[in-house]
């Protein structure tokens, strides 16, 4: 579940993305429309609003991708891309 205020990503999206599993993001606050279009971009994530209907769904669309789908660490999501952007490298 994403933050009620400002525009930080939870951390722990970018530590499950090297999982070979889907990861359903639920999308709330200030910038959920913004962080879709983000997120949506590395085609990894299914993502959905933050209320039972939409978190059902997601829910049952992860079910049907799991061992039909193969996901693979996202270079921009891989934690040596993000320490050489931090340190400007």
């Amino acid at each position: 579940i994403c933050n009620l205020r400002g525009t930080q990503i939870p951390g722990k999206i970018y530590y499950y993305t090297a999982y070979d599993k889907p990861i359903i993001v639920a999308l709330d606050g200030d910038f959920k429309d913004e962080l879709r279009i983000y997120l949506s971009s590395f085609n990894r994530f299914i993502l959905c609003d933050n209320n039972e209907k939409s978190i059902r769904a997601a829910i049952t669309e992860a079910k049907a991708h799991l061992g039909k789908v193969h996901y693979e660490l996202v270079d921009q999501l891989e934690p040596e891309y993000m320490a050489r952007k931090i340190l400007g490298r």
